[in-house]
């Protein structure tokens, strides 16, 4: 329902204001609490088996503090930016009224139409011709106005729970790893866990090929045979750790952003629930990852990942279903015992990221073969990335729309078209007719902006990284010729940001040309 111009008036930026100071305060005592909890010695001196289970308990509450510090972040920065907007709409629907009534007109506040003031002593031509202007930017007011309804409502949805938070774009207070860096360390991980993998099965094999040769009744039979359980429980216990490693490829491109702590971003899961992994950067370094989709927390330390927790929601109680017993089994272990448990989760988490939950029907052989196959495609990939030396689906923030790409002009007077200080671009440029004067750079600017912001539009650019100050994009541009050149045309490759609050601004005029 769109609002009216009397509507609009009754807003009060100040209230706005207070939600903001609100959940601002809200969010450092969640943080302080979760940062306490951390640092609690009982974490680090007691033992024993009610020890893990009290540590997993604080380790779910200070993950739920974080994520729920960065939920308030989430409110505070959504009820700030309408604050602003609401003070910038109402000054210029003052202004408006103002120039209406200069010519004779005014404002319907209950039709948002322009109108004829009783009264007005101008010509009715004159007012007929400053209507359609006045009436132009009314609209763009109220348009924009609804745009602000659209945030108010979502900051009171996600203050009072019913609405999902997305990730606060505030970046980092101290330097954490971006998606691309922890999805560099998983892909280590996995070509590492691959090799694991292999050489279990590879003696495996070895053994079951000894029997097949051998026969019944040698002892060359029977010394492999009793191998085969403790190669198969070899062979799980590999499965298993490479299960418990994640994949952040398939992050949604739409939900990656920058929380006090690191990256914070969202996945689909197989049955199309959404989930949602948040970061907690310790005291020591150590960057923890709650995934709440698999119930599990990624810790990595110094670019390598260290680990996969899978938390249990209670006891670990005996169950009949088949792929549990599977997993178990090359174990000799009981259903209720830790380690099967362990084993269950990260077999379990495995096959789910390759939508193969028909295994859990299968025997202790087929989920060892397909197991397998799964960690050997997953191994290929990654290397395929390591080797690349790029991380495929980086994903960007939202864009602001509403605003043009940003193209400082100094990065053409300065720095493209300078010969002391564009290492050399400045040939490129002027090859194509741009001289180091202002019509140039004003020329250039022009271009940029028209060209990015369509291709950024249509989503025509590729993902180069990620970090606390935003996605760096690369963006295709068809640089015209100017003077002699004029009609030519050449393909180049230009460098942008796209910063945590959605504005693009150009980093790069040339990096090389269009392949």
């Amino acid at each position: 329902m769109t609002l009216t111009v009397a509507e609009i008036e009754r807003w009060s930026a100040g209230d706005v204001r207070e939600v903001f100071h609100a959940a601002t305060s809200r969010a450092q005592a969640a943080q302080d609490a979760a940062d306490g909890i951390a640092t609690l010695p009982a974490l680090t001196t007691w033992g024993g088996e009610a020890a893990a289970t009290a540590k997993e308990a604080l380790t779910r509450t200070r993950l739920d503090l974080a994520t729920h510090s960065e939920a308030a972040l989430a409110v505070a920065a959504a009820a700030r930016r309408a604050a602003d907007n609401i003070g910038k709409l109402q000054a210029e629907l003052r202004q408006l009224e103002i120039d209406a009534d200069d010519v004779g007109l005014q404002i319907n506040g209950q039709t948002n139409r322009v109108e004829r003031k009783p009264g007005a002593t101008h010509g009715f031509r004159w007012q007929q011709q400053n209507i359609p202007p006045l009436q132009e930017r009314l609209d763009r007011v109220v348009a924009l106005a609804n745009l602000v309804d659209e945030q108010l409502a979502n900051a009171i949805s996600m203050a009072d729970g019913t609405a999902l938070v997305p990730a606060g774009p505030a970046p980092p207070t101290s330097p954490s790893p971006d998606l691309a860096a922890l999805q560099h360390a998983n892909d280590e991980a996995m070509v590492k866990a691959a090799q694991r993998v292999e050489e279990a099965r590879e003696a495996l094999a070895e053994a079951m090929s000894t029997m097949y040769v051998h026969g019944p009744g040698t002892p060359e039979f029977d010394a492999a045979s009793a191998q085969i359980p403790v190669l198969k429980s070899e062979l799980a216990q590999a499965l298993a750790e490479a299960g418990s490693i994640p994949d952040f490829s398939g992050a949604d491109p739409t939900s990656v952003g920058f929380g006090r702590n690191g990256v914070n971003f969202t996945y689909k899961l197989p049955d199309g629930r959404t989930a949602t992994v948040t970061s907690t950067k310790l005291k020591d370094g150590t960057v923890e990852l709650w995934d709440n989709g698999a119930s599990a927390v990624y810790r990595y330390k110094d670019g390598q990942f260290v680990g996969t927790r899978f938390l249990d929601h209670g006891r670990a109680e005996a169950t009949a279903e088949p792929l549990f017993s599977a997993v178990t089994t090359p174990f000799g272990l009981g259903p209720a015992v830790k380690g099967g448990q362990a084993a269950y989760h990260g077999l379990r988490s495995l096959f789910a990221r390759e939508s193969a939950e028909a295994l859990v029907e299968s025997s202790t052989d087929d989920v060892l073969a397909r197991g397998s196959e799964i960690v050997a495609s997953r191994g290929e990939s990654a290397a395929d990335n390591l080797a690349a030396g790029l991380v495929d689906d980086i994903a960007a923030p939202a864009i602001d729309f509403t605003t043009d790409p940003i193209v400082d002009p100094r990065k053409f007077s300065e720095y493209a078209l300078s010969p002391e200080a564009s290492k050399g671009k400045s040939a490129i440029f002027d090859s194509f007719g741009y001289r180091n004067v202002p019509e140039s750079a004003s020329k250039l600017v022009s271009e940029y902006t028209q060209q990015a912001g369509e291709k950024i539009l249509a989503r025509d650019f590729t993902v180069k990284s990620t970090d606390q100050y935003g996605t760096r994009i690369a963006v295709d541009i068809s640089l015209p010729g100017v003077g002699d050149r004029s009609g030519e045309t050449a393909e180049i490759v230009t460098g942008w940001i796209i910063r945590p609050d959605g504005t693009v601004s150009l980093t790069t005029p040339f990096s090389g040309f269009t392949p």
